[in-house]
């Protein structure tokens, strides 16, 4: 199992892969009012 990071920067990375899951992380939309679909 390996562990995949990307835009990595010095505190943090936005994305990391890890056994199949994917964590986002400060990923929020800029309409509030709409579902994810959207």
């Amino acid at each position: 199992m390996t562990i995949e990071r990307q835009e990595t920067k010095q505190r943090m990375s936005r994305i990391v892969k890890h056994n199949g899951t994917i964590y986002l992380c400060g990923q929020v939309a800029a309409d509030a009012s709409k579902d994810i679909t959207e």
